[in-house]
């Protein structure tokens, strides 16, 4: 059963089909922000039950020092649920906390036996695993697509520009220009970086496709640190990701299963205003012998994220164990 904790039973669309496919007789009640909240005290009523917390805390707002942990903290977070609804599912919470937890944004410091990470699952296309060789010819170098939901994005998008007037790389901005890009036999060391705004969004059906002529994708913040591309990056190139310090259910380990890009822990460095630690990071990555492996690992745990393994064997199993 899923239960909205708004009196009007608005929820996220994308955690209510997560919370689908899972088979449990607790209820669920997945939680994200949203506009004009008003707490259902019907909620009152529950004994056992399971908190899907998928929030996010803003773009450029939160500097990761502390997890949002209902009934205990959201007085330090009341910049992203204000008014009084959310302080009664928050009161709510703290006199009938929830069997398991499971978060989104959840440090790795944080992490107890009721609290545990969740992201979204892979959805993605399964494409066959390459061979060594024709992964390694691969035409592009980086893919990356972005829509603006954090400054890191924009200020790598700008910074791959400077880039490659010092090196001359090879930069498409624009999807529509890459075809083209790849019959140019002059064209070498190709990058991908193509902002694509919300309301031009592109089906993932024809994003796949591209991104599996790449060796690596470049998977940035967004509205939350952990996003959709998390889940779609690994299932055909190598992940290109910050350090977060966040607990992930099945870790992502640098020169294991994705590159991972050390950055600083003040609010210009999670923006980006102090520079791209991601472009050095993929130079340096490229230069590895290892990549294949890297990206064989990537795809083993992609597939390890897809509903189908990730519902049953991790969810389900923390729900039964509680």
């Amino acid at each position: 059963m899923i239960i909205s904790a708004d009196k009007n039973g608005s929820a996220d669309g994308t955690v209510v089909r997560i919370a689908e496919l899972v088979n449990t007789d607790l209820p669920i009640i997945p939680i994200t922000r949203i506009d004009n909240f008003i707490f259902d005290p019907e909620l009152l009523k529950l004994k056992k039950w399971v908190l899907f917390d998928f929030s996010e805390y803003g773009a450029n707002d939160w500097n990761r020092k502390e997890t949002h942990i209902w009934g205990k903290n959201t007085d330090k977070f009341r910049y992203a649920f204000p008014g009084d609804e959310w302080l009664k599912f928050d009161d709510f919470v703290k006199k009938n906390p929830p069997t398991i937890t499971f978060k989104r944004e959840l440090l790795k410091k944080d992490v107890t036996d009721v609290l545990v990470p969740i992201e979204f699952p892979c959805w993605a296309d399964k494409y066959p695993a390459q061979g060594k060789q024709p992964f390694i010819n691969r035409r592009i170098e980086l893919f990356n697509f972005w829509g603006w939901s954090h400054e890191s994005r924009r200020t790598f998008h700008g910074n791959v520009w400077q880039h490659a007037a010092k090196t001359g790389k090879y930069i498409v901005d624009n999807l529509n220009f890459l075809e083209g890009a790849l019959k140019d036999v002059d064209n070498k060391h190709l990058w991908v970086t193509a902002n694509i705004p919300h309301y031009a969004r592109i089906d993932m059906k024809y994003i796949y496709p591209l991104m599996y002529n790449s060796i690596l994708g470049l998977s940035l913040p967004g509205a939350g640190i952990k996003c959709f591309r998390h889940a779609e990056v690994p299932a055909v190139s190598i992940m290109v990701m910050q350090e977060d310090q966040l607990a992930w259910s099945k870790e992502w380990v640098h020169g294991f299963n994705s590159i991972k890009v050390p950055i600083g822990d003040t609010m210009e460095d999670i923006m980006g205003i102090n520079g791209s630690p991601e472009i050095p990071a993929i130079e340096a990555a490229l230069q590895r012998t290892d990549l294949w492996k890297i990206y064989l690992e990537g795809v083993n745990t992609c597939d390890w994220y897809r509903p189908e393994n990730y519902i049953p064997n991790y969810i389900e199993k923390i729900i039964n164990k509680a």
